[in-house]
């Protein structure tokens, strides 16, 4: 069982750095575009994201290991967490 829930934590943390990368590389390459087209590009890569995060669920879910499939889900949010954590302890906020 720790087994199915460390590799559901990496899968999931795994997807969440690329989900994460996906938005933050969107804001990026479309920092100098107009409003319309970085709203555009956000939500393109938005949906892309979320396309992921259900693949990635579904994957494990046909798998059939409910453990896998939990530690995937809090993999899944470990991105944010971890941006929110490190700035909060570097003085920031975590806003």
């Amino acid at each position: 069982m720790l087994q199915s829930v460390v590799i559901g934590l990496a899968f999931g943390t795994a997807i969440s750095y690329f989900n994460h990368w996906l938005i933050i590389s969107g804001i990026k390459k479309n920092q100098d575009a107009g409003a319309q087209k970085i709203n555009n590009a956000i939500g393109a890569r938005f949906l892309l994201r979320m396309m992921l995060d259900f693949a990635a669920l579904f994957v494990v879910y046909l798998y059939g290991d409910v453990p896998m499939l939990v530690a995937t889900a809090v993999g899944l949010t470990m991105a944010r967490n971890i941006e929110f954590a490190v700035k909060f302890l570097s003085g920031g906020g975590g806003d």
